[in-house]
């Protein structure tokens, strides 16, 4: 193939437009809608949950590096403690926002449930 013809800027421009091509034929992009977050997910829920995932990856970082047993027990008992933690927060969190739902709700039990999921956004 001869590209003696051909320009630099030619090239360049013949080079972006094959990987585009190729990058649109491979990884088309897409639409993503970003997912409802339930509404008792709170700034602590998220702060809990972060932590969670750290000590989880410190946990397998350690397993991985083959620290000393002790060491791997420790993250992995952390890890496993905080995720606890985290899942009766989220259950707590839960509990209390369907609590007060429906505590706020008593007077019209006619609501329909499409209603009050529409009240909850």
């Amino acid at each position: 193939m001869g590209w003696d013809g051909c320009s630099v800027d030619d090239l360049v421009q013949l080079y972006s437009t094959v990987l585009t091509q190729l990058a649109d034929d491979f990884a088309p992009i897409k639409k993503v809608t970003p997912r409802q977050l339930d509404p008792w997910f709170d700034a602590e829920c998220c702060s809990a949950k972060r932590l969670t995932k750290r000590l989880e990856q410190a946990a397998a970082v350690a397993g991985r590096r083959h620290d000393n047993a002790t060491t791997v027990a420790a993250a992995t008992e952390a890890w496993r403690a905080q995720r606890h933690v985290y899942h009766d927060l989220r259950r707590q969190k839960r509990e209390a926002f369907w609590q007060l739902t429906v505590d706020a709700e008593k007077s019209n039990p006619r609501l329909s449930c499409k209603q009050r999921k529409i009240k909850t956004k």
